[in-house]
C-alpha cells in the first residue's frame, strides 16, 4: 500500500533522533508515538514524511486515511526495522520527521503585547530533557505565550524532550537564544517584569501580583540562575518549604508558580 522506507531515509531518522548537531544542521527533528504525531499533523509545523510499521498499517487505518487527505507522505517498513529506528523501548509504530521553526524571541513582543497581559517562561541551563518537556507542557496548559531557552538547556528537539511534552511542543512558541541575559533585557525594556525563582529569595511567589505581564525565570537544577540574571530581575521569588527538603524539582516549581498566576488571573476558559 505504501512505499518502503529507503535506507537513506532510515538513516535520516536515526541521525535526527541521536545527534543534536544533525538536527541543528538540517533543521529537522522527530516525533514518535500516536499522540505526538497527531499533534504535529494538526499544527502548523511542516512534516517531511511519516514512517509506519506494518502492524500500524493493519490497525490504524483511520489515522492513515487522515494523513493521505492532508497529502503527507507515508512510508512503510517491517515491525523489526521499525524497532531499529525507534528511540523507545515499546514503539507504537509511527514516527514523523518534522521541520523545525525558528522563533525570534523579540518578535514575540508585539505592540499590543500588554493587552492581554502575557506570561512567558525563560529557562537558563535547565539540563534534564524531562524537566524541559514537562515545563513546555505546563506552559501550554496555562496559556503561557512562549518558552525561551538558553543555549545551555537540554535540546527541546531531543526525542525524549519531545515525548515528555506530550504534543505540547506543537502548540507553544519556543525560542532558543544565544544571549539569554540580553534577551531578558529586551523584555524588560518593553515593560515586562522579570520574576526569578531563587532559593535565597525573601519574597514568596503568592505575595506577588502575577496579573501583570511577566517572564518567569528558572535556572539550572543544581546551581539555580546566574548572578547576571539575579542582577537584572525585578523580583526574586521562592516557594516556601515546610520541611528539611531544601528545594523542589524545577518543573514542579514552574507548575506551582504559573498556576498561581492562572488563579490570580481567573482565566475565563475552563481547564479540561
Amino acid at each position: 500500500m505504501y512505499e518502503n522506507l529507503s535506507k537513506g531515509l532510515k538513516n535520516k531518522i536515526i541521525s535526527a533522533s541521536n545527534m543534536k548537531s544533525y538536527r541543528e544542521r538540517h533543521g529537522i527533528f522527530v516525533a514518535e508515538g500516536v499522540k505526538c504525531v497527531k499533534e504535529a499533523v494538526h499544527s502548523d509545523y511542516r512534516i517531511e514524511f511519516i514512517a509506519v510499521s506494518e502492524s500500524f498499517v493493519r490497525t490504524k487505518n483511520d489515522f492513515l486515511k487522515e494523513m493521505n487527505k492532508k497529502g503527507i507522505k507515508v512510508y512503510q517498513l517491517s515491525d523489526e526495522d521499525f524497532k531499529n529506528i525507534s528511540s523507545t523501548e515499546s514503539p507504537q509504530g509511527v514516527i514523523a520527521l518534522i521541520r523545525k521553526k525558528d522563533i525570534e524571541p523579540l518578535n514575540l513582543i508585539k505592540e499590543d503585547v500588554l493587552n492581554p497581559s502575557p506570561m512567558f517562561i525563560a529557562l537558563e541551563d535547565v539540563r534534564d530533557p524531562g524537566n524541559v518537556g514537562t515545563i513546555v507542557r505546563t506552559a501550554d496548559a496555562a496559556e503561557v505565550k512562549a518558552v525561551i531557552l538558553s543555549n545551555g538547556c537540554a535540546d527541546v528537539y531531543n526525542p525524549k524532550t519531545v515525548r515528555s511534552t506530550m504534543g505540547s511542543i506543537f502548540h507553544m512558541e519556543i525560542s532558543e537564544v544565544e544571549d539569554f541575559t540580553k534577551t531578558l533585557w529586551e523584555f524588560k525594556k518593553k515593560g515586562i517584569k522579570l520574576f526569578t525563582a531563587d532559593i535565597k529569595a525573601k519574597r514568596n511567589y503568592f505575595d506577588l501580583d502575577l496579573t501583570v505581564p511577566f517572564v518567569l525565570v528558572l535556572g539550572n537544577e543544581s546551581r539555580g540562575v546566574s548572578e547576571k540574571v539575579v542582577e537584572i530581575s525585578d523580583e526574586l521569588i521562592k516557594i516556601p518549604i515546610c520541611t528539611r527538603t531544601d528545594s523542589l524539582n524545577v518543573a514542579v516549581a514552574a507548575s506551582i508558580i504559573i498556576f498561581e498566576a492562572v488563579r490570580q488571573r481567573k482565566i475565563s476558559s475552563p481547564c479540561k
